[in-house]
């Protein structure tokens, strides 16, 4: 039998994997990942702009272990030999080039691996790979900039830096004005984004407090990386749910998978300094529910229930903490970026069982409580206008209908279709009736619908009762609380189509009506869901 060695053609293989799914934030985590694996305490982040040409470098130093030149050529080999330590953030040995190239078309490593020895340096430059088609790397003397960069991160002990350069995928297009002012702004602000991506995705290692992991220092651009707890556990508001652990048997022995549901405060239980940081300005609410699946105590993905279910609006408050080891790898088909997971049916069941279904319930009642309540604060001011203007023009020529009530109870409507009985009752309540009233909840989950109340002089009213903890009221009605026009034109509407059901209902009719209701409330949860949240 013959044996055939094909090595893939370098240029086309690294061009190809530039692709394999990195933006900037999660690129440079992957390196974080490579410092944090080497022992380094500290991570020194630069990003820069040239003002003369526009181009953009950006390193990651450390102080951990460095790499002699053996150990960088293995660290630049796509497909490098396996960590001996299971636990490490690496895997697959292809995070440090897929991650880099996804950004820059040149990547050097610098490193020193003992203090007073010489710093080795070794460069992926796909320009040359795509001439040569050979997987050749390129030993180069360091740089003053090489020098300059290992000094800030790691003194003249052991340390490493990657740099890149020839940056052509950091931002999205050519400037004009290359390192001017917009392109400029542009990187501040991927870098303001970084900042916050890196505080969360790797919250526990900078937290002090939280003693499962070594602690470590991320300065960006001069500035330390602050975390960001996802579970704000240091509220006295936040809920916690008694951790769930699953024993699983793997390859390297038994290992846990540890669940923690925690509901978090509804804005109005915050002042608006803390709102801001649990829930930060100019993001989606809806992106920060969910599960929140950590390996080896790193945040892999985020922002969705994995499949579990859908993201509701009602569910934003539960976020979900899931956390497995390296063991486990192969159970959740952890892909080589650390981003993509499975969570199979039976540990989909025991989590739903132990403390999903029990968390989301106790979410969405407090999310109701909380946004209604907020709500309510607004709805007098909200509807007063186009209240008047109802009240001015209530007469029984404009409603095309009367209703009396009958002594079961009951209902009766009389329009130009006959006379018609419904069940509706009375309202019977002492507060002062408006025609647009706000309320906690309605049947079904529906956005509106008819009522009645006597008024002072005896006559049976109509009013339209609107369900404030329903999304369209909290996104499109809330949105437009500063614009007095737009709230009439939406109360005149709703107003008008409670109108024409009882102007022209009949006994054949009511169930239609109801389900009409029904579809058209439905559809509008459907089409807001891209909308945000109105604080």
């Amino acid at each position: 039998m013959k044996v055939h060695e094909l090595p893939p053609n370098a240029g086309r293989m690294i061009n190809s994997l530039r692709d394999a799914g990195y933006d900037f934030n999660t690129a440079v985590a992957d390196i974080v990942d490579n410092s944090i694996a080497a022992g380094a305490t500290l991570i020194d982040i630069r990003a820069q702009c040239s003002q003369r040409d526009g181009e953009i470098t950006v390193s990651i130093g450390d102080n951990g272990c460095g790499m002699t030149l053996d150990q960088l050529c293995n660290a630049m080999t796509y497909g490098s030999n396996e960590r001996a330590d299971v636990h490490s953030l690496g895997k697959f040995g292809l995070g440090l080039k897929t991650a880099s190239t996804s950004q820059c078309r040149r990547v050097s490593l610098i490193s020193r691996c003992e203090e007073g020895i010489d710093v080795n340096k070794l460069v992926l430059d796909i320009d040359h790979a795509t001439k040569t088609n050979r997987w050749e790397y390129l030993e180069e003397e360091p740089d003053a900039m090489d020098s300059f960069l290992l000094r800030n991160s790691a003194g003249s002990g052991t340390g490493t830096v990657v740099r890149w350069d020839k940056c052509d995928r950091i931002l999205s297009h050519d400037y004009k004005d290359p390192g001017g002012s917009v392109q400029q702004k542009a990187l501040d602000r991927k870098i303001e984004q970084l900042r916050f991506h890196l505080g969360i995705v790797f919250q526990r290692f900078l937290d002090k407090e939280f003693v499962d992991v070594p602690n470590v220092e991320i300065k960006l651009n001069f500035k330390p990386v602050k975390p960001w707890d996802p579970f704000c556990t240091d509220l006295d508001e936040t809920y916690r749910f008694t951790r769930a652990a699953a024993k699983v048997n793997t390859k390297f022995g038994t290992s846990h998978v540890y669940v923690d549901a925690y509901v978090i405060p509804s804005r109005d239980e915050l002042d608006q300094k803390t709102a801001d940081v649990v829930f930060p300005p100019n993001t989606n609410p809806d992106r920060f529910q969910g599960i929140y699946i950590y390996r080896e105590n790193r945040l892999i993905h985020w922002g969705d229930w994995a499949g579990l279910y859908k993201t509701e609006f009602h569910q934003r408050l539960c976020r979900v903490a899931l956390s497995f080891d390296a063991t486990m790898d192969s159970l959740f088909n952890v892909d080589f970026k650390k981003s993509t997971v499975l969570i199979n049916e039976q540990l989909a069941t025991w989590m739903k069982g132990k403390v999903l279904e029990q968390a989301r319930t106790k979410a969405d009642k407090r999310y109701r409580r909380g946004t209604v309540s907020l709500a309510r604060k607004e709805s007098i001011d909200l509807h007063e206008k186009a209240n008047k203007v109802i009240e001015s023009k209530r007469t029984p020529s404009e409603r095309h209908y009367s209703v009396q009530q009958l002594p079961s109870g009951s209902l009766q409507v009389e329009n130009k279709r006959g006379t018609t009985v419904v069940e509706d009752k009375l309202d019977t309540s002492e507060e002062k009736k408006s025609p647009i009233v706000g309320v906690e909840n309605l049947a079904n989950g529906i956005l509106w619908e008819p009522a009645f109340y006597k008024s002072p002089s005896g006559e049976v009213e109509m009013c339209v009762k609107l369900n404030m903890s329903h999304p369209y009221y909290q996104k499109a009605y809330r949105a437009c609380k500063k614009d007095p026009v737009a709230i009439k034109a939406l109360d005149y509407l709703i107003w008008s189509l409670a109108q024409a059901e009882y102007a022209t209902m009949d006994q054949d009719s009511l169930e239609n009506y109801l389900e009409m209701r029904i579809d058209v409330s439905r559809n509008l949860t459907h089409y807001v869901e891209d909308m945000p949240e109105q604080g």
